[in-house]
């Protein structure tokens, strides 16, 4: 049985400083079983925006973006270079990832980049490149040819994603989303 862990994100975009928000989510499914007959899940992230604990207010204005990352377990990988020799295909070069996330799939209210910057993606794991910098044990040139690979890799097996705009708004402080598995 494999589980996913979820993270959910709040980026509050033209909020007065004086004001705080706290995000109330909740998922369709508290958990994933994945088994020898699993053929897909759908998962619904719903919720909404509210006013801080003890806060005076009795709601909260946007306009808000939400990022939601579902993360799967991880898992070391092995990324391999393939190299022609002598009429033979062989494994010349590999590049290791220690504790890899097995699936990985982000949904956006917006695009990412009109959310916030490329930096504060990086630093918080959203960009599936950012995985790859923070669990290889080889030197960050290595890593950085063999990085893009397995993220490539990853995308065309399905196990890695990202949707913009998959996170829509059903009022100015609700939100939906939803993921196939």
């Amino acid at each position: 049985m494999i589980r996913f862990l979820v993270i959910v994100i709040l980026t509050a975009l033209l909020i007065p400083s004086a004001h705080a928000e706290r995000l109330v989510s909740q998922l369709s499914n508290d958990s994933v079983e994945i088994t020898s007959s699993f053929d897909g899940e759908r998962m619904t992230f719903f919720g909404t925006i509210a006013p801080d604990a003890g806060s005076d207010q009795k709601f909260v204005t946007g306009p808000f973006h939400v990022v939601v990352v579902v993360l799967g377990p991880t898992q070391n990988r092995v990324a391999r270079e393939k190299t022609h020799n002598f009429g033979i295909w062989l494994n010349t070069d590999q590049v290791e990832f220690d504790n890899f996330p097995s699936y990985f799939h982000v949904l956006s209210s917006d695009k990412l980049t009109d959310i916030t910057d490329v930096t504060t993606l990086t630093a918080n794991a959203i960009l599936p490149e950012a995985l790859t910098l923070a669990t290889s044990t080889a030197d960050w040139w290595k890593t950085a040819v063999f990085s893009p690979q397995l993220v490539r890799l990853m995308r065309e097996e399905g196990l890695f994603g990202i949707q913009e705009n998959g996170v829509n708004f059903l009022s100015d402080n609700f939100y939906s989303a939803r993921l196939t598995l």
